[in-house]
């Protein structure tokens, strides 16, 4: 049986050596990077926080000594004055790149240190490796867990983002339209690309952003992105593995539910036939009344007794009716109708029926409600593996 990573190094593996087509070259290393900070550089890494606007750090000058710089200065501004603060040790100070490629002076801080990983700060040829602490929100990892009025508000903010751009309806959109998002959540627009980072690292979205060629873009919809991916290669995607199992797992609930359900169901159909019956007989005994009261009546009228005596009878009795409907009024609070005394006498055999056999309607109505959620889930899964079935129905055979 081949597993997920075996197919995935075979990709890998087709990548380096340069016989996979079809995949941009620039996503490909992003993907798979060939180098990594071990390999580069054997230097502890420099790590960078960030707070409302300002980049900060620490270096060791005979003694350590704290640096601080807006988000928006040049990294000339940056290297000036890290080799001001060091002038006493230093012979040589830069930014660099992984291929030792000094940045342009006119680059801004923030610019620079998007490429969190893939830059160093030079140091008498002590290549420094720069890790931009990151957070699950965009504002100071120190307060991470914080329930702090300005970390709640962060947090919002970021929410608020991420329910706008699932609600858009296309593939990807430019980052610069990413920064406008961003700009209506009243998130600064210099903390767009660490929020963008933040995103992609929790799978909300792709965001290359280390690839000149991609960095411009922002992927909406990464789960069509790398389905899209694995298709093309003939490769069974984590998601379609999930969502196959997840399928099979809800299938075999449901199947144990309704076991359950369906001898209740047939006891609870018997019970609201005998109900239903029994209501039957006694509308037919209250027809019967009904008629024998017109006949008794007719009876004391014409041979028994006369109008006369029989007058006062009626006109009480009718009384009495009238009575009879009110108090019934008061009880049930509904009108005195054949059709709500009929239904009266079904619910009341019902519920003896019920008491009597054991049944418990409302364990049943929940087993039904779970049954129904179980099914509708299935169809939402079943309507996803649908829809990547077939993004997958053109990969190569």
């Amino acid at each position: 049986v081949i597993t997920f990573w075996q197919p995935l190094n075979m990709l890998r593996n087709a990548v380096c050596g340069g016989s996979l087509h079809g995949v941009p070259k620039t996503l490909t290393r992003f993907l798979f990077p060939s180098k990594n900070l071990a390999t580069i550089s054997n230097e502890k890494p420099l790590v960078v926080t960030y707070k409302h606007g300002l980049y900060r750090f620490s270096l060791d000058f005979n003694g350590p000594i704290d640096f601080s710089f807006p988000s928006d200065k040049s990294v000339k501004f940056m290297m000036d004055s890290v080799k001001e603060e060091g002038k006493d040790e230093l012979s040589n100070a830069s930014m660099v790149d992984n291929e030792d490629i000094p940045l342009p002076n006119e680059l801004t801080i923030n610019e620079a240190f998007k490429n969190s990983g893939s830059v160093f700060i030079d140091l008498n040829d002590r290549k420094l490796p720069i890790v931009v602490a990151r957070s699950t929100g965009y504002g100071d990892p120190d307060l991470e867990g914080s329930t702090g009025f300005h970390t709640l508000l962060e947090k919002s903010r970021v929410l608020e983002l991420r329910a706008i751009l699932e609600d858009i309806p296309y593939r990807s959109i430019s980052f610069d339209n990413f920064v406008s998002f961003c700009a209506e959540c009243n998130i600064p627009s210099p903390e767009a690309p660490r929020i963008a980072s933040e995103l992609h690292r929790v799978g909300v979205i792709l965001h290359f952003w280390r690839d000149p060629e991609l960095s411009g873009t922002v992927y909406l919809k990464p789960d069509e992105v790398l389905e899209d991916l694995f298709s093309r290669y003939s490769l069974d995607s984590p998601l379609q593995k999930y969502l196959t199992k997840r399928i099979k797992q809800l299938e075999e609930e449901e199947k144990a539910t309704l076991s359950v359900i369906e001898p209740l169901k047939s006891l609870r159909g018997a019970i609201d036939e005998m109900a239903v019956s029994s209501a039957g007989t006694y509308m037919w005994l209250f027809t019967g009344g009904i008629l024998g009261g017109i006949g008794g009546y007719w009876y004391l009228v014409y041979v028994h007794f006369s109008w006369d005596i029989m007058e006062p009878i009626t006109f009480f009795t009718s009384l009495g009716v009238s009575a009879i409907g009110y108090t019934w009024w008061l009880a049930t609070n509904k009108e005195y109708e054949y059709s709500n005394i009929y239904d009266f006498w079904v619910k009341n055999a019902k519920e003896k029926g019920y008491k009597a056999k054991g049944f418990d309607v409302n364990a049943f109505n929940e087993l039904e409600n779970k049954l129904a959620a179980l099914k509708d889930k299935t169809a939402q899964l079943e309507a996803r593996k649908f829809q990547l079935d077939a993004m997958a129905v053109n990969k190569p055979v």
